[in-house]
């Protein structure tokens, strides 16, 4: 009987230190940005893994946040995790199996794998780093990508598991990103697959998953979305141009934002009802001259007949790849609102995500333990800056 007590008492004293750390956490948010901005360069990187453990656990908990609490404590997880290039350490799993020798696809610095999880399918992306090189932004990026993604939820955002790291190679690194397996393969697939779709309600499921992180305050650039596949990653560096808003090329430190989503987005919707991507047969250079230089969008550009798609959704595409004034482009929430307005149709079945590896990933996270007295010491020392 006593052994049951134990724990109990263990569990009391660390729920008083969780919720003394948090008043803490609580008046820090209140500095704002700027202030997370100087804190996250100043703590070394056993300082940021224990903080990101601890905002990680806070966020996967819930119940002690609000919705707008939780926004500002995703933000500081991803201004932490780009500068020192942690990641929670509840997104590492163990036990994944993957024949890194048959990719499904490669692009650029990665490739897609189907791999096993406690003996189920996962879907891994395997990002190679290379030990020679300056490899800098490139970690950072995957560092927030890993932290950014595995505290989102949404029915058509694809679940995040976890990120394996497999032995050492000889000549570079790699790390896996290790997802939901989606049977169907991505948009692109299914669609070759199933010409019948229902194409509007696909777009209709992406604009929801966008919406969401927009409303998250996030920008896109590192994040796969939703459940059918579809993904905005930075554009420029994987290779996928024809779906690169024309500011981006412009500039010579090009950073995704809510308006370049919505280009993309734009470019999407024409690849779903077009059964083409944008700009389709076009060099590299033609694409960059025919975008940047003559501000042709893909309809300008395309030698289909446009007409096929209904005339709502040609003028919202239109708006959506405004050259002049991307401030101008709707946002997610009003493309979202003209979407449902259209009372589309939808027959297909309630979705529930049993998925046995997404159960099993979940589950490995709970052991993860908090060491709350370099928390408190970490967020005592920050406040003291503050005051003085």
């Amino acid at each position: 009987m006593a052994e049951h007590l134990e724990p109990a008492a263990d569990t009391s004293t660390q729920s008083q230190e969780h919720q003394a750390n948090l008043h803490l956490l609580r008046e820090l948010l209140l500095q704002g940005k700027p202030f997370w901005r100087s804190f996250s360069s100043k703590i070394n990187e056993e300082e940021a893994q224990t903080i990101i453990d601890f905002l990680s656990k806070v966020l996967n908990e819930r119940h002690d946040v609000n919705t707008d609490e939780a926004k500002q404590i995703l933000s500081v997880i991803r201004m932490v995790a780009t500068s020192i290039r942690v990641y929670p350490t509840s997104c590492k799993l163990d036990g994944v199996v993957c024949n890194f020798s048959d990719p499904l696809t490669s692009r650029g610095f990665a490739d897609i794998f189907r791999g096993q999880y406690q003996g189920h399918a996962v879907c891994v992306k395997k990002v190679y780093l290379d030990v020679t090189g300056d490899n800098t932004s490139r970690v950072r990026a995957q560092a927030k990508e890993f932290a950014l993604w595995a505290h989102l939820s949404h029915p058509n955002i694809l679940p995040f598991l976890g990120v394996y790291e497999p032995p050492k190679q000889r000549k570079s690194d790699m790390i896996c990103i290790v997802s939901q397996y989606t049977p169907n393969g991505d948009l692109s697939t299914y669609l070759r697959e199933v010409p019948d779709c229902p194409k509007l309600l696909l777009l209709f499921d992406v604009v929801s998953g966008l919406k969401y992180l927009h409303e998250m305050i996030l920008s896109m650039p590192t994040l796969k979305l939703i459940r059918s596949g579809f993904s905005t990653t930075n554009a420029i560096s994987t290779g996928t141009k024809s779906w690169t808003a024309p500011e981006l090329f412009r500039s010579d430190d090009p950073k995704p934002t809510e308006k370049s989503d919505i280009w993309s987005f734009g470019c999407l919707c024409y690849e779903v009802m077009m059964g083409e991507p944008p700009y389709n047969g076009y060099s590299d250079y033609q694409l960059v001259l025919n975008l940047v230089l003559y501000e042709r969008n893909p309809f300008d550009a395309s030698d289909q007949d446009i007409d096929q798609i209904d005339l709502w959704l040609r003028l919202l595409l239109l708006k959506c790849w405004d050259y002049n004034e991307p401030s101008s482009r709707p946002t997610c929430k009003e493309i979202y609102e003209q979407f449902e307005q259209m009372d589309i149709q939808d027959n297909r079945s309630p979705l529930i995500n049993d998925d046995p590896a997404l159960k099993e990933a979940k589950r490995a996270k709970v052991g993860v333990e908090i060491n709350h007295g370099q928390v408190y010491n970490i967020l005592q020392k920050a406040i003291s800056a503050v005051t003085y």
